[in-house]
């Protein structure tokens, strides 16, 4: 079909993708260690992408120029997920049919190419494989199933991500409380910005984060680890102490974390928060959604504070939204006066 493939006749782009996953292993070489994976069953293939971080926003580039990381001529091979595993490699699903299309959507070509070549055929047999580095070793497999919570904290910082996901799992799961200290220790003073983030993810799910240790955790240049503390202050009760606090870390936020602060102030109205943000970065999507139907309130206490493009640009939004809430209100109430 016009625009569907190139002149070597090869998919121009997806047309089924899924299955993506980010590769947190530690079995492939460095150069992979950055690196996304996408199932394209329609073209029998898998597709990595290197993954680029720029201030927060990803982006992503064919790691290859002129091949797939995997690929088949077997028309059955239809990979359609992928998954990082306890020893670093990557399992693949295979759905392993010789049909995708619903037959809504089947012409009479494709169901005479069905019937020549018997693609009806093994509707039952999936596939399982391991996508590996082939001349890497296969780290050994540590088991978590039996530890105690305690046994668990160490695992946040592992050089795997499944283990490091399955721990932070395990920990919440448990509800042990007496491993709270430690993950304090690991969210305020750990090396390893990875098993900072777990830890404070781990002390939400015991009930158990405090403003005092998400301050003392923002004491960081990771702006991975900022941006977590951020997201946590959102969940906190509103305070007057944290709305001070809010203002003061928007006189300092990186571009990055000034995404998910701009949520928090959001949250808890902390709009000179907001106009620092606005003033120092731009507006932006995280901007207007930590708005959420208050632009109003905001203009009247920040208007004077930011440009008055910013402020045009806000009051229209709010025209907007008001808009779009009456129409909405109008079109429910009419069904219910239908009904």
């Amino acid at each position: 079909m016009d625009g569907m493939y190139d002149k070597a006749y090869k998919l121009k782009g997806n047309t089924a993708a899924g299955g993506p996953v980010f590769y947190r292993g530690n079995q492939f070489p460095e150069q992979y260690s950055q690196i996304s994976l996408v199932t394209e069953p329609a073209g029998n293939l898998m597709r990595a992408s290197k993954v680029i971080d720029t201030n927060g926003k990803v982006t992503g580039e064919n790691l290859f120029a002129k091949q797939e990381i995997l690929a088949s001529t077997d028309e059955r091979f239809r990979p359609v997920n992928t998954n990082n595993t306890p020893d670093g490699t990557v399992m693949i699903v295979d759905f392993y049919h010789g049909i995708l299309q619903h037959r809504t959507y089947l012409t009479t070509y494709l169901s005479d190419q069905i019937k020549s070549r018997d693609l009806e055929r093994s509707k039952h047999i999936g596939r399982l494989y391991r996508l590996r580095a082939k001349n890497q070793a296969v780290p050994k497999v540590d088991y978590l199933n039996d530890l105690s919570a305690a046994d668990l904290v160490p695992f946040l910082a592992h050089d795997n991500g499944w283990h490091r996901d399955m721990a932070q799992q395990l920990i919440v799961m448990k509800q042990d409380l007496s491993v709270v200290t430690a993950l304090q220790k690991v969210a305020i003073s750990s090396a390893n910005h990875l098993a900072q983030i777990k830890a404070l993810w781990a002390l939400e799910g015991l009930g158990h984060n405090t403003f005092d240790i998400l301050k003392q955790a923002a004491n960081t240049d990771n702006a991975k680890v900022s941006s977590t503390v951020y997201r946590l202050v959102e969940l906190l009760p509103n305070s007057a102490a944290i709305n001070a606090w809010l203002v003061q870390q928007s006189q300092q936020v990186t571009q990055e974390a000034a995404q998910a602060l701009v949520l928090a102030a959001g949250t808890h109205q902390a709009w000179p928060a907001t106009a620092n943000i606005i003033n120092k970065y731009g507006s932006s999507a995280f901007v207007e959604a930590s708005l959420g139907n208050h632009e109003a309130d905001f203009l009247a206490a920040q208007q004077t504070n930011i440009s008055p493009e910013a402020a045009a640009a806000i009051s229209k939004l709010g025209a907007t939204v008001l808009q779009t809430k009456k129409k909405l209100t109008g079109s429910l109430s009419k069904k219910c006066r239908q009904r």
